[in-house]
């Protein structure tokens, strides 16, 4: 083997262990700068509602949202859409979804309205007005 091929070889050796080698340091070092977090409350557990049950909020953002203070639907009721926005971008996920028809279906589900939140959902796609 020339010396040539040896140091191209040595060469993408070192890109990638500096290229693998300091996306772990930033994982590991975001991951000790992150405040640990209490578990989110689940519907389970009788100290939250299920927010699934709002047409366009999956398992990801309900913990999002649990992790804000918001674990039941009169508390997201209280929020505007542009407030759930915020929560979403802040938790990285805000281009996914369309939080606008929340807080109009949370305060359906809220007061038992269960068949007028059928009804909406019905007209929704993926959570937005159709």
């Amino acid at each position: 083997m020339s010396w040539v091929a040896i140091l191209f070889i040595v060469i993408i050796l070192v890109i990638l262990w500096f290229v693998f080698g300091n996306k772990q340091k930033e994982t590991s070092a975001a991951a000790s700068a992150a405040p640990s977090k209490a578990p989110a409350p689940s519907a389970t557990t009788g100290k939250g509602d299920d927010l699934k049950i709002i047409e366009g909020i999956g398992p990801k953002i309900a913990g999002i949202m649990n992790e804000a203070g918001i674990s039941t639907f009169a508390q997201m009721a209280k929020k505007t859409g542009s407030e759930l926005r915020k929560l979403l971008d802040d938790g990285g996920i805000g281009a996914i979804a369309d939080p606008t028809t929340w807080p109009e279906q949370a305060a359906l589900a809220a007061e038992g309205k269960i068949e007028a939140l059928k009804a909406l959902q019905d007209k929704l796609k993926g959570g937005r007005k159709a």
